[in-house]
């Protein structure tokens, strides 16, 4: 691994050429090749290693890039898995509370349906009571029971019923029936 202290600034890398050029002290060397190439080694030298130093910045670029993909692609599975694992949970609290709302809803109607029914049987009822009471005691026979106050009977009842209407259609069958009706 290349640490921050491998790299090498230009400034600094021309300030070590001029210091290695200046410690030949001998002076023009016997060995005057062998200088001329040390030389030329310290001007290539320095290429090589902004070269190399430029290869290896390329490939931890490339690693650095390659890291990022890599975290991106590990936010959007995270995100998506969140988002399912919500949307699931929701979804199916979302049919629990449906199928409870329902429930109570059904049975509130079907309570009120009772009642209502209950009110209703209970008023017919209390309304037949009141005209058998009334043609026992005046000695009439069905159907032709007269009441002095039958409006206040079927307001009360029609009342405790909650209908709007009450209507009495009796079915009379031919013959004696009917001419017991009729009179």
């Amino acid at each position: 691994e290349i640490e921050e202290a491998d790299f090498v600034s230009d400034d600094e890398l021309s300030a070590f050429q001029e210091e290695d050029e200046g410690d030949n002290v001998d002076g023009p060397s016997s060995h005057g090749a062998l200088s001329e190439s040390n030389h030329e080694d310290t001007k290539t030298k320095p290429k090589d290693d902004m070269e190399e130093i430029h290869h290896l910045a390329k490939k931890e670029t490339r690693r650095v890039r390659i890291w990022k993909a890599i975290l991106w692609i590990l936010i959007l599975v995270a995100a998506a898995l969140v988002t399912a694992g919500t949307y699931r949970i929701l979804r199916g609290e979302e049919n629990d509370d449906f199928e409870l709302s329902y429930t109570l809803f059904a049975e509130s109607a079907r309570d009120a349906l009772m009642d209502h029914y209950d009110d209703l049987r209970l008023a017919m009822s209390s309304c037949s009571i009141a005209i058998t009471g009334s043609a026992i005691t005046s000695n009439q026979t069905f159907p032709n029971v007269v009441l002095n106050d039958f409006e206040t009977l079927g307001q009360a009842t029609r009342y405790k019923s909650g209908l709007e209407v009450i209507n009495w259609g009796p079915n009379v069958q031919k013959g004696a029936q009917r001419l017991e009706w009729e009179a």
